[in-house]
């Protein structure tokens, strides 16, 4: 092995370091730690190589040394061409002690993966380097100190380690992608190298189900053909329910409503925690409505809002958030999502004094309960909905206690059916208009920046349920006497 390539796979080593220089692991789980496997590649074993004694060896040294990670160090090469002789970045890292965790494929892991040297000589160095990324931590990990749970990569991506009858990554060689460990404890000068049976990939939106043990998930994901979708560029945002989450539902639908009811818990872009604000806004989802709007079925909406501290989809807690992928992130819920209606949408969105008044409306005049109407599957609705700082502005002593004003308040809010019925964003008049309500009179709309309705100003559009929308208005808006 000449000195140039030593060299060179020591850079790209070095660059794992900085690829995300500073950053450091997230921990593992409280699972007992694991007793070492039986080190079939010491570093005592292996040859030194012409440049560094085998006491001062690196991961690189060892790598290059052994015949066991030719592919490796093939891939190593071609992800990381020698730099020129300018000092770079990657050379200043070199020069730094490191002290990292490298779980690396032998040569029998990459064909078993579908890497053969001439595709690892094939394929694109910047997906190579990916992949080189994610098999490394910035933190030394002997097998002693491992426990089960998630671990962030040097690409800034998890690793799912489970330690139940040996140490396997985001599901053993059993998960496409994942992989058992099968020797530990290789020391290096700068930090500890353990080998594995498969070639780690870095996760999708999709895989992250399968490499976190979200069986019924990634299970029915796969039943309804939709992994190639979301394993797709993106981006794309999952909220991933729990096996538990979905063993407390009466029955997993089936067919069609099995691919909506998934289709509910992906959005078709990226939506990390920190969107989520104390405002309800709605988050359109790839699932859509049971009807159509000028023509065209609009995508149903997850409710998102911050209560507290805590981020709420449908008023469900996120339990884990911001779990990333390369085409996009992952939260992770305690509950199936379900599709909302109208009253579903105002207890998630908390508009709490609009469910208080809804309960405390007298009947309509044509007999049932504007609870009722409102939830049923076959009401067609647009609801301007007053939020809560509305009603207390609007009524400071409580509501009203005539039950008749109340309903006659509340109806004043929502357009007539089926003309004009549900009135999304995008259709509102562009010129002053005197919609028709449920009460009977009339409400005036102005077009604007935000739009008005009887002049309170339209703050949140497009909460869109299965049975109508539902836009969030500042104040109350009260009918003419």
């Amino acid at each position: 092995m000449t000195s140039d390539r030593s060299r060179a796979s020591g850079l790209v080593l070095a660059s794992l370091a900085l690829g995300a220089w500073g950053c450091g692991d997230d921990g593992g789980g409280t699972d007992a730690a694991v007793t070492p496997t039986v080190d079939a590649y010491s570093a005592s074993d292996a040859p030194p190589s012409d440049d560094a004694p085998a006491a001062e060896s690196t991961i690189a040294d060892l790598v290059i040394a052994s015949d066991d990670f030719d592919i490796l160090e093939a891939a190593i090469l071609r992800a990381s061409p020698i730099p020129s002789a300018t000092p770079t970045p990657i050379a200043e890292a070199l020069d730094s002690p490191g002290s990292f965790t490298v779980f690396a494929p032998n040569d029998a892991a990459f064909e078993a993966s579908g890497l053969t040297l001439e595709v690892v000589n094939a394929t694109p160095p910047d997906a190579l380097r990916g992949i080189l990324l994610y098999h490394g931590l910035l933190t030394e990990v002997p097998a002693a100190s491992v426990t089960a749970g998630a671990q962030t990569t040097i690409a800034q991506l998890p690793i799912f380690i489970t330690t139940a009858g040996g140490v396997a990554i985001n599901g053993g060689n059993e998960v496409t992608g994942g992989a058992d460990v099968i020797a530990t404890d290789v020391d290096a000068s700068n930090g500890v190298v353990h080998v594995i049976d498969r070639v780690l990939l870095p996760p999708t939106v999709e895989a992250i189900a399968r490499y976190a043990g979200f069986t019924t998930l990634a299970g029915a994901v796969a039943s309804q053909g939709l992994v190639d979708d979301l394993s797709g560029t993106g981006p794309f945002t999952v909220f991933a329910p729990t096996n538990e989450a979905f063993a407390a539902l009466p029955a997993l639908p089936t067919g069609d409503a099995l691919t909506q009811a998934l289709l509910y818990h992906v959005v078709g872009a990226a939506v990390p925690s920190t969107a989520i604000v104390a405002t309800p806004a709605p988050v359109a989802t790839l699932a859509t409505a049971p009807y159509e709007v000028g023509g065209e079925a609009p995508n149903l909406s997850l409710v998102a809002r911050l209560d507290g501290s805590t981020a709420r989809i449908n008023g469900t807690a996120v339990v884990t958030a911001d779990i990333p992928a390369i085409n996009g992130v992952v939260h992770v819920v305690g509950e199936v999502l379900l599709p909302l209606n109208i009253v579903d949408i105002a207890e998630a969105g908390g508009f709490s004094t609009l469910i208080t008044a809804v309960g405390a409306a007298a009947p309509l005049s044509g007999g049932g309960t504007v609870a009722a109407a409102l939830s049923s599957a076959d009401s067609r609705f647009t609801v301007f909905a007053p939020t809560n700082a509305a009603f207390t502005e609007a009524f400071p002593g409580g509501l009203p206690s005539d039950g008749a004003a109340v309903r006659d308040v509340l109806l004043y809010h929502v357009l007539a059916s089926p003309t004009p019925g549900i009135v999304l964003s995008t259709g509102l008049p562009t010129a002053a208009t005197d919609l028709p309500t449920l009460l009977g009179a009339t409400l005036p709309f102005a077009p604007g920046t935000p739009p008005t309705v009887d002049g309170q100003d339209i703050v949140v559009t497009d909460i869109v349920g299965t049975n109508g929308v539902v836009h969030a208005v500042s104040g109350v808006l009260l009918p003419p006497s």
